[in-house]
């Protein structure tokens, strides 16, 4: 009976050991468990900051700087703790640690309706002098009918019929 218990009891030494050597990573673990419910909660967040940004574009045309600030601080925070639960950073977020400052700054929206393209239309002048140089031709001079094109095409065949 005494070997069955010291077999025992070394047994549980080792599974203890184990465990105490792999503390850190139980301890990693239940952080993990806390980020990843924080991380849904900061997701849903943003999701709901974003309606809210785009009801106001609706109506005012132009993004709420405050919900665009915290939206952009969140976000922030969330890559934080996407590193955090990827083993990317052995530092724990926010509540564990300060509060992570922004990676870059926000960029500047303007969602107005935008100014037409200058189209790249010459004027009669410059139509003018690129005919002369060899260009373009002028819309008097291409102006053929489809009559004469269709003329053209057919003798063309028929020249072609006549060589054979």
């Amino acid at each position: 009976m005494n070997k069955i218990i010291n077999w025992l009891l070394t047994v549980l030494k080792s599974i203890m050991r184990f465990f105490l050597a792999r503390k850190n990573v139980g301890v990693r673990f239940i952080f993990t468990l806390f980020f990843i419910v924080v991380l849904v909660i900061l997701v849903f967040s943003i999701l709901v900051l974003t309606i809210v940004q785009f009801l106001s574009l609706f109506l005012f045309v132009k993004p709420v700087d405050s919900v665009k600030s915290l939206s952009h601080k969140l976000a922030v925070y969330v890559y934080k703790i996407l590193r955090y639960l990827s083993l990317s950073e052995n530092k724990e977020p926010f509540p564990f640690s300060s509060i992570p400052e922004e990676l870059e700054p926000p960029e500047a929206v303007d969602l107005t309706n935008p100014q037409p393209e200058v189209e790249d239309v010459m004027s009669p002048d410059e139509n003018l002098a690129t005919a002369e140089k060899g260009g373009v031709k002028p819309a008097e001079e291409e102006s053929t009918s489809k009559e004469e094109d269709r003329d053209a095409i057919i003798l063309d065949y028929q020249e072609g019929e006549k060589k054979k």
